[in-house]
Order: structure tokens, then sequence, then C-alpha cells
């Protein structure tokens, strides 16, 4: 479990300088994608297996609690865009998507902060 999360926080931080250096490359995919059926089954696929590796893996992390926490609140990110209708899941993505080419920047860098903090909390 702990390569698993090794791979997600290498991943977050991969995707956190494309956000950096080009951010309209992974937006304008999220938004073509957004009404995709099979794009919302593996946003929630995504994150209810991220939501179990991290709670498996937080007592031997160093921030146990938090780990958790994280973990539980990606199962509960799973629930919650499992019952939402496709229509709705395609609106709230398509809004993500439309965001400033700055925001997603800035996105970038704390996705990169957050891959690190990851990284050094379950390595």
């Amino acid at each position: 479990m702990t390569t698993l999360i090794a791979y997600m926080a290498a991943a977050l931080a991969t995707a956190g300088l494309i956000l950096i250096a080009q951010p309209s490359a992974i937006l304008q995919y999220i938004q073509v994608q957004s009404g995709s059926s099979g794009f919302k089954w593996f946003a929630v696929g995504i994150r209810a297996v991220i939501g179990v590796a991290f709670i498996l893996v937080a007592g031997a992390s160093k921030f146990p609690t938090l780990i958790a926490v994280i973990g539980g609140l990606a199962l509960a990110g799973a629930l919650f865009l499992a019952v939402m209708p496709k229509e709705s899941f395609a609106v709230f993505i398509s809004r993500m998507a439309v965001m400033n080419s700055l925001l997603g920047r800035i996105g970038g860098v704390a996705t990169i902060l957050a891959g690190a903090f990851i990284a050094y909390a379950v390595l």
C-alpha cells in the first residue's frame, strides 16, 4: 500500500507540474470528458482506492490522524460523486475546468506541495 501512495504522490507532483507549465492541457481534457459516465466512474474509483489506501497506511505514517482523515474525505468524495446524477457531475466538472489559467497554476503549486507532503508523511 505504501508503494501505491508513493506512486500517487508522484502522479500528483507530475500533474502539478503540467498545471504550472500548461494548465489548458489538463483543463481542456477535463472539459471534454466531463459528460462521460466513464470519466465519472473513473473519478469515483480513484477516490475510493486512494481513500482505502490512505486509511490502511495511516497507522504507519508520520501523521496517522491526518492521513486517516484524508482517506476518509476521499471515500466521502467517492460516495458523493457516485450518487451524483451524471448531468450534475458534468456541470460540476465543467465549472472547475473553465477556471482562469492563473488559478490553474496556483492549483499546480498546491498539488505539488500536497504530493510532497503525502510522500513525506507516508514514506
